[in-house]
């Protein structure tokens, strides 16, 4: 219905509703108007353009990332101290338990002992072997055993000494033999070629008549005799040369033989050496390992139902071990992941925790980002293959996820403060950013589509 064409005199005889329609609107009113366009157009562009963070929440506890630390006994033994109960606190090195050390301990007396033995008859062996005097050795730190095998190595020496002197001397008394037959062969010779010339003049005076045929065979007979003492004297040299030769073999092949033996011997004993050495290695690392010691710091689990006078025994687990601590890295977080939100979750992404134990209000948050996200869905027990289980992931379907900190610190918080595996923490990952105008439009466009579908 338009504006009526009404004359300014008649106004105020008309009602007031005419009045109204007829006048002009108030500013207020118009302004108002724009100003209600304006902001829808404002907020329409703020909720297009802002981004507001997207976070999913996960519930979980903080875990090490090794595993828990089981001590167990090397061998057999009886346990003469516990030091520790579970819920203890104990320090990297600290002494856990003490076991008996009598069989280890014997066994490592008896090696170094024997240890003590072996290189000291290397050093004697050696020094035969090489040629040089036999150092001197202290009998006093040796058993009765070690002191007769030396005593017979002494009395093997002085055996091997005799020999060597015994074929000295009968080289040396055919070599003055054979000196003395170079000695009787020469003056032999000299005395055969008088013979032979006294034999030579008698022989041209017999036909003269200067000189008797006796006198000639007497003479014939003294160059035989010494013809037949000079070949023999030959014949004795050649026994007294190969005599000497056998003498002279002899005893280098006793001295080969014995330096044989020697060698064999040192290489015996420096291969027991080595074998006694590497069993003193094992003894020692046994006598070492009687007192159970803590590898790391830790909180202890649980500790076996022994006592002092029990037998622990070999390779069971005497007690368990939770590692504490951060600064190596050893917590991080493990949280559940709802099904439904494991699609946003990448490995890197950046997540805040808050610890139940500390209210994030008064004491803040750790950081984190996601190091691993498990391969598989887990299934809690007793749930519904289909249910996914709260927002925080908790029961139903869901995914692990390891968050390694790269914060651990928080405020107002006494200086005995730390991180303990098995703390309750509340994850917030952040998987990106969203518009806010996607919160109006997803609803409006998930109906839409649902709502032209016929059920």
């Amino acid at each position: 219905m338009g504006r009526r064409n009404i004359r300014p005199e008649a106004m105020e005889f008309q009602p007031d509703a005419v009045a109204v329609s007829e006048g002009e609107p108030p500013v207020q009113a118009r302004i108002a108007v724009y100003v209600i366009f304006a902001c829808l157009v404002f907020g329409g562009l703020w909720a297009w353009f802002s981004e507001l963070d997207r976070v999913v929440s996960a519930g979980g506890m903080l875990v090490t990332r090794v595993p828990p630390i089981v001590v167990q006994p090397l061998e057999t033994a009886v346990v003469r101290q516990i030091n520790v109960r579970p819920g203890d606190v104990v320090r990297r090195g600290a002494v856990l338990a003490t076991l008996d050390p009598t069989f280890a301990s014997a066994d490592f007396g008896q090696l170094a002992a024997k240890r003590r033995f072996l290189s000291a008859f290397v050093v004697l062996l050696a020094a035969e072997l090489d040629g040089r005097p036999l150092p001197a050795l202290d009998e006093s730190a040796m058993d009765g055993e070690e002191k007769v095998r030396l005593t017979l190595f002494a009395m093997r020496k002085e055996e091997f000494r005799a020999k060597v002197e015994a074929n000295d001397r009968e080289v040396a008394l055919l070599e003055d033999a054979v000196a003395a037959n170079a000695a009787e062969r020469m003056r032999l010779g000299e005395q055969a070629n008088l013979a032979k010339e006294i034999e030579g003049m008698f022989g041209k005076l017999v036909p003269g008549g200067g000189a008797s045929r006796l006198e000639y065979l007497g003479a014939l007979r003294e160059k035989l005799r010494v013809d037949d003492l000079a070949a023999k004297t030959e014949e004795k040299r050649e026994q007294l040369v190969e005599q000497l030769s056998r003498a002279k073999m002899e005893r280098q092949a006793f001295v080969s033989n014995w330096r044989a033996q020697t060698a064999t011997q040192l290489l015996e004993a420096r291969q027991n050496l080595d074998e006694v050495d590497h069993s003193l290695a094992k003894a020692s690392r046994r006598s070492e390992l009687v007192e159970l010691s803590a590898v790391a710091d830790a909180i202890v689990k649980e500790v076996a139902p022994l006592s002092e006078g029990s037998i622990a025994k070999a390779a069971e687990t005497f007690c368990v071990l939770v590692p504490i601590g951060d600064a190596d890295g050893a917590l991080e977080a493990e949280v559940s992941i709802a099904a439904a939100d494991i699609g946003h979750i990448r490995v890197g992404n950046e997540t805040r925790l808050k610890l139940a134990a500390y209210p994030f209000q008064r004491h803040g948050f750790l950081d984190g980002v996601v190091r691993m996200v498990s391969p598989d869905a887990f299934v809690a027990e007793g749930a519904a293959p289909g249910h996914e289980g709260g927002q925080d992931g908790v029961g139903g379907v869901h995914y692990k996820a390891r968050i390694r900190l790269t914060r651990t610190t928080l405020r107002d918080v006494g200086p005995d403060f730390r991180l303990l595996p098995g703390m309750t923490v509340s994850a917030e990952i952040l998987v990106g950013k969203r518009r806010v105008a996607t919160y109006i439009l997803d609803p409006v466009i998930r109906g839409l589509h649902e709502a032209l579908n016929e059920p």
